[in-house]
């Protein structure tokens, strides 16, 4: 019997628990502050357009 050795990723969980507690304390502003930082990081006119993605089977069968 083949046994799967999958790596030890236990350092990237512990790092994004411990964003998602730094980003959960933020004040509002703070995380407005950050959601602006983006929009102008991003090029002009992509910020809330979808990613053109190719369809999967989920989206296919829901526009039936």
């Amino acid at each position: 019997m083949m046994t799967s050795k999958y790596p030890d990723i236990t350092d990237l969980l512990e790092a994004k628990a411990r964003r998602r507690r730094e980003l959960a304390a933020l004040t509002w502003e703070e995380k407005v502050a950050i959601v602006r930082q983006m929009q102008f990081l991003l090029p002009k006119g992509v910020w809330g357009t979808k990613p053109i993605l190719p369809p999967t089977v989920k989206t296919q069968n829901r526009q039936k």
